[in-house]
């Protein structure tokens, strides 16, 4: 009774093994005086520490003691809980989320395919708070529960910690809620009578551990939250009232949009697949999607029209996309170009991205107004996007195709416009200014030292001349499809090819109707 004493009180550090441990002891003590409290001890200590009902807390404890039994369904579960290597996006990253969930660990040639890790529940896993969220918030096939407790679990189990007082991150709630809202146990019930769940108790045991601890933890975020608000209206504002605007404004704009996102969802769930000819033809649907929205936004100007797609949480994911079907789908020269853009914009994603970017906005508000309010706009960076889409492409691209960069004169007016088979050739009106030219010349007398230790010496300088410089663009080529209001005496600025005029192709970065640069009539090739 002493060592099973000893084993209990050694829970802080052993957790569930310990217990598991000490509940196998009380197995060969049945006849001990003292038992009947051990169990009650060992039974109470678990439920406080899972939040599990008392029924539910039993059962758990007798399936983690019989070891043979729970190793055996682990592995069966963790076997199954297998996807291609040839698949990558939501797919994989699904699939990640699924093993550590029930601690399966990755596949490799040094530990096996199960390992010994402990459930997502008891071992957290930090890759969970920034690409798991990434899909979980838009993609073409919905996270499962599973998908979904794993980011809660991941959002709140600081937040379940008595030794962190500070452990409530407004970040993680902003996002979080969306979640916490939606988990279903129903659904819950209804997946682990699926295949590989069916009939495992170790997915049916951590399941229901990982759904009493998820819940713990919603319910003291949500407490605390409430707290906040309640105190404090800028709170109120920041944690509740925000993230509700920004998260109906979305959903008006995403119902608006349905077919043409889930057109771009399919394109990046394929693109994703072990397939490239399976994205071929892309682009033209895809293009003509996000020019539906483009055709729509404030494009006084390149700078303008830019904020406006950052701004749009529909025109902006489908860019992206967009950038990522040029690379791959016979448009590489502007894939090029556009994918290295899409860092510029707001990585806008889905409903949860949504309710981050509200919030931001108006914390940014709030510390305007109150400098030393609990919470910095730096603390809200936290949340990061996966960049693997655009890295993919990246990777994709045709090695031999020619880099396009913007020379000193990528601007003109435009004076002749010539259709080719090669596209529009367009030369340009003839430009020039004067600068001010200075002649000097060194001395040999010393007037200071840098800090490297080089001397800077005086100059004699001979009076200032005048010169003129040619302003005037060379001639280019821009494909016709990239040619939308390009006329004489419109203005445009370009990225161009390394090659003698006039085979230079080029892409139209900005092209307005006039010299007067005050309606944007092509942007990036995008006719508005």
């Amino acid at each position: 009774m002493g060592a099973l004493g000893r084993t209990l009180a050694s829970f802080e550090r052993g957790g569930a093994g310990a217990i598991a441990k000490a509940a196998e002891m009380t197995c060969g003590m049945q006849k001990e005086p003292a038992i009947g409290q051990a169990v009650a001890a060992i039974e109470q200590t678990w439920i406080n520490y899972t939040g599990l009902a008392e029924a539910d807390a039993v059962a758990s404890i007798a399936a983690r003691i019989d070891g043979p039994k729970w190793k055996a369904a682990k592995a069966s579960l963790c076997d199954g809980l297998a996807v291609s290597d040839e698949w990558g996006g939501e797919e994989r990253v699904f699939m990640v989320a699924r093993r550590d969930l029930f601690g399966c660990s990755q596949p490799s040639r040094r530990n096996g395919a199960n390992g010994d890790k402990e459930p997502l529940w008891i071992e957290p896993v930090a890759r969970l708070e920034g690409e798991v969220m990434h899909y979980v918030d838009l993609s073409s096939t919905p996270p499962d529960e599973l998908v979904r407790v794993a980011t809660i679990l991941a959002d709140t189990f600081y937040t379940i910690r008595t030794d962190k007082p500070d452990a409530f991150e407004a970040a993680r709630y902003i996002v979080g809620q969306y979640d916490f809202k939606a988990l279903s146990r129903p659904a819950m019930m209804q997946l682990l009578a699926t295949a590989p769940y069916q009939g495992n108790v170790y997915a049916h045991t951590v399941v229901l551990e990982s759904l009493a601890r998820a819940t713990r933890g919603i319910a003291i975020a949500d407490a605390e939250a409430a707290r906040l608000a309640a105190s404090d209206p800028a709170w109120k504002e920041l944690l509740v009232t925000a993230p509700a605007r920004g998260l109906a404004d979305y959903q008006v704009l995403a119902d608006k949009h349905k077919d043409a996102l889930a057109r771009s969802n399919a394109f990046e769930h394929t693109f994703f697949g072990p397939s490239r000819t399976a994205v071929k033809g892309c682009y033209a649907p895809l293009r003509a999607d996000f020019l539906a929205i483009a055709k729509t936004l404030p494009h006084a100007t390149a700078v303008a029209f830019a904020e406006s797609v950052s701004l749009h949480p529909i025109a902006s994911v489908l860019f992206t996309r967009l950038a990522a079907c040029a690379a791959i789908d016979g448009q590489e020269s502007l894939g090029q170009v556009l994918l290295p853009m899409i860092s510029h914009l707001r990585a806008s994603r889905g409903p949860r991205m949504a309710m981050y970017y509200a919030a931001l906005d108006a914390l940014t508000k709030i510390v305007v107004d109150r400098p030393k309010f609990p919470v910095a706009v730096a603390s809200l960076s936290k949340l990061h996007i996966s960049t693997e889409l655009v890295t993919e492409a990246q990777k994709v691209r045709v090695d031999d195709h020619a880099s396009f960069s913007e020379e000193r004169k990528h601007k003109g007016i435009v004076q002749s416009v010539k259709k080719t088979a090669k596209g529009v050739e367009l030369s340009f009106v003839k430009e020039k200014h004067q600068e001010t030219v200075f002649d000097c010349a060194p001395t040999g007398q010393i007037i200071s030292w840098q800090p490297n230790g080089a001397p800077n010496y005086y100059q004699v300088c001979k009076d200032p001349t005048l010169r003129t410089v040619d302003d005037t663009a060379d001639g280019i080529t821009i494909p016709t499809e990239w040619a939308a209001g390009i006329a004489p005496g419109a203005a445009v600025e370009f990225k161009v090819e390394i090659a003698a005029a006039p085979d230079r192709l080029a892409i139209p970065t900005a092209v307005y109707k006039d010299k007067a640069r005050k309606a944007l009539v092509n942007w990036f090739g995008f006719g508005l």
